[in-house]
């Protein structure tokens, strides 16, 4: 497992091969020798070079968030959590199968949630 120091250093040997070479000719392995880490221990950290994008784009947000929550003089405990795109979406009220379930009483006419 890759320390939060050596995944900084992944991700920004990977920026800075970006901005000196096209996104196709920037390989993992590439990525790991210039930063002088293991290709495993590369590959446990980002298993492909979508996931460094994503871990780029995820610090910029969390930078902005941070910002505006400083700007309107909020913590930024106080915000809301993020949904991570991988997660899958969540549907509003409670389903049993692949139909709704009625709540206690029975007001939809349907079944009663288990």
């Amino acid at each position: 497992m890759a320390t939060a120091k050596t995944k900084q250093k992944i991700l920004k040997t990977f920026l800075d091969l970006l901005s000196e070479h096209p996104y196709e000719d920037v390989s993992l392995p590439l990525i790991a020798e210039t930063a002088k880490v293991k290709l495993s221990e590369m590959r446990s950290a980002y298993a492909s070079k979508l996931k460094l994008v994503a871990a780029f784009l995820e610090q910029i947000d969390t930078a902005v968030l941070d910002e505006r929550d400083e700007d309107m003089g909020r913590p930024t405990s106080a915000r809301s959590p993020v949904r991570h795109p991988d997660e899958p979406h969540r549907r509003h009220g409670r389903t049993q199968g692949s139909r709704a379930c009625a709540p206690q009483g029975g007001a939809y006419g349907s079944r009663p949630c288990a």
